[in-house]
């Protein structure tokens, strides 16, 4: 259990904690808000100019946790402007 964790269940959240939680690499193991899920839906419907059969195996990506998440929607925004910039005359 993180820092900020432990934290949560006592106090509020303190910025200094939250950094050193990110500098140390600690990842969410939280599952996805509802909200969450509903980004790596959308996320999951971007046309990054795959073939279908590589589509088919990310969208079978398990994405279970914020961690997870997180990773995903960063890597498939970055493919799908990377494949937007490369249509433009």
């Amino acid at each position: 259990m993180t820092e900020v964790m432990r934290m949560m269940e006592h106090e509020p959240l303190d910025l200094d904690a939250i950094v050193r939680d990110k500098a140390a690499g600690e990842m969410s193991l939280t599952p996805l808000s509802d909200l969450q899920q509903a980004i790596v839906n959308h996320v999951h419907e971007l046309d990054v100019g795959e073939p279908s059969g590589l589509r088919a195996l990310r969208l079978a990506r398990r994405v279970d946790t914020e961690h997870d998440a997180a990773v995903y929607v960063r890597e498939m925004t970055a493919r799908f402007l990377a494949h937007r910039r490369s249509k433009r005359p």
